[in-house]
C-alpha cells in the first residue's frame, strides 16, 4: 500500500488490484461511497447529446472494473479525461484493476504532482505462505488412483515451490493417455492448496480461429473479456489450462509472454504474474511429441513435465469401485442392487489395455441401466 497526500486541492485515486471481493472488503474498509461509474457516463452522454451540460460533477466516483465493458471502444483513449469531466477537483475516486492506458494517466499526473494516489495490491495465496504442505501432498495423493510415480514428481516440485519465491511464473505439464487423472490432479492442487481458486480454461475451444479467441488471449477491445482481465482479478497463483495439444498453432504465441515473464502484457492490461503456478495438460505421451507439436518457443518454456502411466489392471479395479459407489450413491433407493455384481458385470467391459477413467465410468453406468429394475441376481 502507498499512500501520497499533498495540501493542495487535487483530486485522490484511490486503485485497488485483485480479486471483486478484495475490491468490495476496501470499499467497506474504507468506507467509501460514491456514484457508479457506469451511471455517471450514461448520465452525461445523454446530457451531451441533448447540448446540456451535467447538472453537478461528484465528489466521490466509483469504478468498477466492469465499468470499462460498457464503454464503447473510442473512449477508453480518454478515459481518464472522463473522469476528470464528471468529477470535482477534489474528488475521491475509487478505480478497480484499471486498465493500462487509465494507469498510466494517473501515474502521469501523479508524478507531476497533480493528483494524490493510493495503490493497494492483493496478496495472492501462494505456495510459499503455505506451512503443512507435506501434509496437503498426501491429501492430493488420496484423491489420485495410480499414478505414485507422477505424483512423486509433483510433490518435490510443491515442496520447491513452497520454498522458493520466484518472479516468473512455474510451468508444469502433465502429459499422458487420456483421462488418467491430469485433470483430476490440477483440480486437486487447486482444492487442497488453493481452496479450490484457480483460473481455467478449456484449450480444445480454441481449436480454431475466431475473433473472440484471439481477443481473449492476446486482448482486443478494452470493452470485451480477455485472460489479462482474468489474471488481475484472480483470487490466486494457480492457473490451469487443460488440453494444451487442442490449442491452435495461432494463438500459442500469446503464452510465451506469460509463461516467461513477471508481469503480463496484452493490448489492455498490465498484470503482476510473480509467483504463478501454471499447470499444463495435453494427451501426448513423450516430452518428444510435446516438442514437435507445440514448438520449441513452448517447450523451453515448460519448467518440468510430468508422464502419467496407463492404469494397471489393479488400479483399474480400485476405479471401478470407487466410481459404483459415487454412481450407486446418486440414486434413490440404490440397496435395491448389489454392489458387487455391478463391479462384476462392469469388469467384464473392461479391456485392460484400453481403458482408463472414462471408460470405466461408461462401463459402471451402463451396468447399473442395465440392471435397473430387475430383481437382484445376488453376487455371482
Amino acid at each position: 500500500m502507498r499512500l501520497c497526500k499533498r495540501a493542495i486541492v487535487m483530486r485522490s485515486y484511490i486503485i485497488i488490484i485483485g480479486s471483486v471481493s478484495f475490491f468490495e472488503k476496501n470499499l467497506q474498509e474504507l468506507s467509501a461511497k460514491g456514484a457508479e461509474f457506469n451511471d455517471v457516463i450514461t448520465l452525461f452522454d445523454t446530457a451531451r447529446t441533448t447540448g446540456k451540460r451535467l447538472q453537478k460533477k461528484n465528489s466521490s466516483l466509483i469504478v468498477r472494473n466492469n465499468h470499462y465493458h460498457g464503454i464503447v471502444e473510442s473512449a477508453h483513449a480518454r478515459l481518464g479525461g472522463l473522469i476528470e469531466d464528471v468529477t470535482e477537483k477534489d474528488a475521491l475516486v475509487y478505480i478497480h484493476n484499471p486498465t493500462r492506458i487509465l494507469f498510466h494517466y494517473i501515474r502521469r499526473e501523479y508524478e507531476a504532482e497533480n493528483c494524490n494516489l493510493q495503490l493497494i495490491e492483493e496478496s495472492r495465496s501462494s505456495l510459499a505462505e503455505i506451512s503443512d504442505v507435506q501434509k496437503k501432498i498426501e491429501d492430493v495423493r488420496r484423491k489420485i488412483i495410480g499414478q505414485d510415480n507422477a505424483l512423486e514428481q509433483i510433490a518435490k516440485t510443491l515442496n520447491y515451490l513452497a520454498s522458493t519465491k520466484r518472479n516468473k511464473p512455474y510451468v508444469l505439464m502433465l502429459y499422458g493417455n487420456s483421462s488418467l487423472g491430469k485433470t483430476e490432479t490440477a483440480k486437486a492442487i487447486a482444492d487442497t492448496f488453493f481452496d479450490g481458486k484457480m483460473i481455467e480454461r478449456h484449450l480444445s475451444m480454441f481449436e480454431d480461429f475466431s475473433l473472440a479467441n484471439s481477443d481473449y488471449l492476446f486482448g482486443g477491445k478494452p470493452n470485451v473479456n480477455s485472460l489479462g482481465y482474468e489474471l488481475n482479478e484472480r483470487e490466486s497463483n494457480l492457473v490451469f489450462f487443460d488440453e494444451m495439444d487442442k490449442c491452435g498453432a495461432s494463438y500459442r504465441s500469446a503464452f510465451y509472454s506469460l509463461f516467461d515473464n513477471p508481469t503480463f502484457l496484452d493490448t489492455t492490461y498490465e498484470v503482476d504474474i510473480s509467483g504463478l503456478l501454471i499447470v499444463l495438460t495435453c494427451n501426448f505421451l513423450t516430452e518428444e511429441d510435446i516438442r514437435r507439436n507445440l514448438g520449441d518457443p513452448i517447450y523451453f518454456r515448460i519448467d518440468k513435465s510430468i508422464y502419467f502411466e496407463d492404469f494397471s489392471p489393479n488400479n483399474l479395479l480400485k476405479i471401478l469401485e470407487i466410481e459404483a459407489d459415487k454412481q450407486l450413491s446418486q440414486i434413490v433407493n440404490h440397496e435395491d442392487i448389489n454392489r458387487q455384481q455391478v463391479i462384476r458385470l462392469a469388469a467384464r467391459k473392461i479391456l485392460v489395455t484400453e481403458s482408463n477413467g472414462r471408460t470405466v465410468q461408461a462401463a459402471v453406468r451402463s451396468t447399473i441401466e442395465n440392471l435397473w429394475g430387475l430383481p437382484s441376481l445376488g453376487a455371482f
